[in-house]
């Protein structure tokens, strides 16, 4: 009927008010008071219902006997508060309306805390959105959120975005994959790692390279699932390697035509050899010799002997200068693909009054490369040293080849005792298309090449002028695993 008859100290303290000014008939409008009007207070609108005034409140809900509020009361100390309210009707013994309680809660904190929280989650969309990545947080039944770039990706801009959709949209050569590596991150916290895969987009296979984390949210490992489009990226970088390998393929052209003279020379020999005996042969029966026969076996082995050597230098030519056998990658022994560079040059470097010196070690590891690459660094070097001795005046010439294992690390050296490099052009060497040969006898890419094989497969070279003369290339590469 209007009058309050208790409260306690906490709605002293929110109203500011002392006991004697709410107490009595009349002043229970007081209570709480609204925008300075004088209006009927949740209890007396409990008690004699009126639409009109429930519709002024920000919330207003009756539940029962009970009815909740949510209001703004800028008259109260500090400046105003919100405050949530609940009055539920109470009843005298013989069931009839007595009167009401009002219990009030100042939430104007936990308001700024949620208007905080929803201004932090528009800002974080919007920047997602403007970014051209596509975002996704789930967990392992449930999606929490994805971006507007990622909804455009997978066509579901026009409904709720399911897991399915997600996993299915993926290309079927990746798939399991990708979901091996979500359960992986489901049943064991790791840290964030990339990965790459593939899905199909309007008919065309696209690459994406995701980032992805597994964080604990609502008590649930969640992943975070970052994913960008980077099909331009690997077209650029396929071309890019396709003119690597032409370059490569280029650069073994180019030392075939130097040493065209020895292998010519290294094939001219057994061809000799075999022109003699057969000539022998030939000439014998035409002055009726009498034909002796192991005189005229052995005089076939030689020629087996000869057909064989020349066979090995060709296909150690094809080798070198086929492009597919720069796709594999084999455990490749030093010793061999030295020996190798060698059996295609070395008769080119005697024509050249060059005295090669070779020190190999028995018990190298393999490295895990490519034969066709080592033998191309070590032809690089050896060439390099050749021309450089070719150039000197000494009238000693001598190459020498070396191999070992350092530290893990299998070593290739190469050393001449021409004149060396000038001290103002060791930082330029591996510079591209930096020579100090004459127009027309080199392309500056031998030693620039040479690095860039070197430096893919993890290794180092280091150049130095020896004491007594000429220059030494030492070459670096650690050792393969089994």
């Amino acid at each position: 009927n209007g009058v309050i008859t208790s409260w306690n100290r906490s709605t002293e303290k929110l109203t500011g008010w002392k006991a004697k000014r709410i107490l009595g008939k009349g002043n229970y409008e007081h209570a709480i008071p609204f925008y300075g009007k004088r209006r009927p207070s949740v209890s007396d609108l409990i008690l004699h219902p009126d639409p009109e005034w429930e519709a002024t409140y920000h919330e207003f809900r009756k539940e029962g006997d009970d009815a909740f509020v949510l209001a703004y009361c800028p008259s109260l100390p500090g400046g105003g508060a919100f405050l949530t309210g609940k009055t539920s009707r109470l009843y005298n013994a013989d069931g009839r309306l007595w009167g009401s309680i009002h219990s009030v809660r100042d939430v104007t904190r936990e308001r700024e805390i949620e208007q905080d929280l929803e201004r932090s989650e528009s800002m974080y969309r919007a920047i997602t959105d403007f970014a051209d990545v596509g975002i996704i947080f789930f967990t392992k039944d449930k999606v929490y959120y994805y971006n507007g770039h990622l909804a455009d990706l997978l066509g579901v801009s026009e409904r709720q975005m399911t897991l399915d959709d997600f996993i299915n949209w993926i290309h079927p050569g990746d798939r399991d994959e990708v979901i091996d590596h979500l359960e992986g991150l489901f049943k064991r916290y790791r840290e964030p790692f990339r990965f790459e895969f593939r899905a199909q987009q309007d008919e065309i296979l696209r690459y994406y390279g995701a980032y992805v984390q597994v964080m604990e949210y609502e008590g649930k490992p969640t992943i975070h699932f970052i994913l960008d489009d980077i099909t331009e990226q690997k077209e650029l970088a396929r071309k890019a390697r396709i003119n690597e390998l032409k370059l490569y393929h280029e650069d073994r052209l180019s030392a075939l035509g130097v040493m065209a003279a020895g292998i010519a020379h290294e094939l001219n020999q057994p061809l000799n050899t075999i022109r003699v005996v057969t000539d022998g042969f030939l000439f014998g029966r035409n002055e009726r010799w009498t034909l002796d026969e192991e005189e005229f076996f052995d005089g076939l082995e030689m020629v087996s002997q000869q057909v064989v050597r020349m066979t090995e230098v060709i296909q150690n030519i094809r080798n070198f200068t086929r492009e597919d056998r720069l796709q594999a990658s084999w455990d490749v022994n030093a010793n061999e693909a030295l020996e190798n560079v060698f059996s295609m040059i070395g008769r080119q470097l005697e024509a050249h009054g060059i005295q090669v010196h070779k020190t190999l070690d028995a018990n190298l590891p393999p490295i895990k490369a490519n034969l066709n690459r080592i033998e191309q660094v070590i032809m690089n070097l050896i060439v390099n040293a050749r021309q450089a001795l070719d150039e000197c005046t000494r009238g000693h010439k001598d190459l020498w080849a070396q191999t070992g294992l350092t530290e893990g690390a299998v070593s290739i050296e190469v050393s001449d005792n021409a004149t060396g490099i000038p001290e103002d052009q060791m930082v330029k060497i591996f510079d591209p298309f930096f020579t100090t040969k004459e127009v027309g006898k080199g392309t500056g890419l031998g030693l620039s090449i040479t690095k860039s094989i070197v430096d893919e497969l993890n290794g180092q070279i280091e150049m130095f002028n020896n004491e007594s003369g000429g220059a030494t290339f030492v070459v670096t590469i650690p050792a393969g695993k089994d």
